[in-house]
């Protein structure tokens, strides 16, 4: 069993259209009753896309984002541990309070970023801030999306300014 969490904070992501679903339970709207839940239980709240994910946003509005902190993302990720045999976050583009507490809990991390010059700035930029963390380098994975077969900036610039290989360009 597979859960994906759209961890779009304090606004809600998209990730949920794109998986196929129009609405799904947000963390948020279970943040008075996750503490009783079991992980069984829990996992009976979530909505299953058409591909057999099951599927979590954080918020479904800006208006519940204030119950989700980091201790509920805890105690969420606990009971997703015991209920699901793997856990995806879609993470939002930018730091925000949440981001230490669901890399705490990451075996590895895809970081995605665009061949472009200004996409390469900003997958460094997340790379450096990986790095700042000490998460270890051999749990990152560097995934280059829209990657031209022609053009763009090219494999060798990329892995020099990044300090890594691509692990997969689609």
């Amino acid at each position: 069993r597979v859960l994906f969490v759209d961890a779009g904070h304090p606004i809600p992501g998209d990730a949920i259209a794109l998986v196929g679903l129009e609405r799904a339970k947000a963390l948020g709207e279970m943040a008075p009753i996750l503490g009783r839940l079991t992980p069984e239980i829990f996992a009976s709240y979530l909505l299953r896309a058409p591909s057999g994910l099951s599927v979590l946003p954080l918020v479904g509005d800006v208006l519940q984002a204030r119950q989700v902190t980091p201790e509920l993302l805890a105690k969420m990720m606990e009971l997703a541990s015991a209920a699901f045999d793997l856990i995806i976050v879609d993470m939002p583009t930018g730091v925000t309070n949440l981001t230490q507490a669901m890399l705490d809990r990451s075996d590895y991390v895809c970081v995605v970023g665009e061949p472009t010059p200004g996409g390469i700035a900003r997958t460094r930029h997340s790379l450096d801030y990986l790095r700042s963390l000490q998460f270890p380098n051999e749990s990152i994975l560097l995934c280059l999306n829209r990657a031209p077969e022609r053009g763009g900036v090219a494999l060798d610039q990329i892995e020099r300014v990044l300090g890594m290989e691509p692990y997969i360009s689609l």
